[in-house]
């Protein structure tokens, strides 16, 4: 009658001649018969006395004390229990594991959703005393304004460059673009105590100015949508009344 047989996990190649199914004192073995002869009997536990651990190697080597009338020809199912325990405490771990790696990240969002995101989380954030701000949002630019729609905030999305684009815009026409960019300019230490120094203000394309920065593009999900979003209302917050004041009358 063949004897009963425990199979481990065939994860660990260790043999030896005196267990030729594999089982080293270091390794985890690969079969263990539930009834055996071997030298390998106290540490298998093949005896009745009770089981401890052993501080050095907790995982898989087990000390035993050793009865010499009791160790030889008993099968030992507590250890096929000590093997189910440890297989089963593997399992959760690599359970664990696999939901953190696999755990959804944010929803990518598309960039007219997340422009349109954008716009809401301004009006949400600017201070509730302000003139009300109007918005558009397209497939790659969100603007906002008060008044005077060729001076507006933007969010500008240029894939090509990686970045993302935020500022407030000088669109009109040039005397007044030129007006208002010497004015900033003038106030340039306050508006970078303000925003910080990543600041820039400058004159642009066609006659244009801006006071603008460029932030690095990263996943569209509502993560950086509330980034852009915050940053753009912190430069409404600072800029709008410096904006107010400057502004000609027939141009506000």
């Amino acid at each position: 009658m063949a004897l009963a047989r425990f199979r481990f996990p065939d994860s660990s190649p260790s043999y030896t001649p005196e267990f030729p199914q594999g089982a080293a004192l270091n390794h985890e073995p690969t079969a263990l018969p539930l009834s055996y002869r071997g030298p390998y009997a106290r540490f298998y536990g093949m005896n009745r006395s009770p089981i401890t651990l052993d501080p050095i190697r907790p995982k898989w080597t087990y000390s035993f004390p050793r009865d010499s009338s009791n160790d030889r020809g008993r099968s030992f199912p507590l250890l096929a229990a000590l093997v189910r325990r440890q297989s089963h405490t593997s399992l959760n771990a690599r359970r664990a594991a696999a939901s953190s790696a696999s755990a959804p990240a944010l929803r990518r969002l598309d960039s007219r959703t997340f422009l349109r995101g954008v716009v809401e989380r301004i009006q949400k954030e600017i201070p509730a005393d302000f003139p009300p701000i109007h918005s558009t949002a397209y497939s790659y630019m969100a603007q906002l304004w008060s008044g005077n729609k060729q001076l507006h905030y933007e969010a500008w999305i240029r894939d090509r460059l990686a970045v993302i684009e935020v500022g407030l815009h000088f669109e009109a026409d040039a005397l007044t673009n030129a007006r208002l960019l010497a004015a900033f300019r003038a106030r340039e230490r306050a508006i970078r105590r303000g925003l910080g120094a990543d600041v820039r203000i400058e004159a642009w394309d066609r006659g244009w100015a801006r006071v603008w920065e460029p932030i690095a593009l990263a996943t569209l999900d509502r993560a950086f949508l509330e980034r852009i979003g915050d940053r753009i209302a912190t430069y409404v917050t600072v800029l709008e009344p410096l904006l107010r004041s400057e502004v000609p009358s027939d141009v506000a």
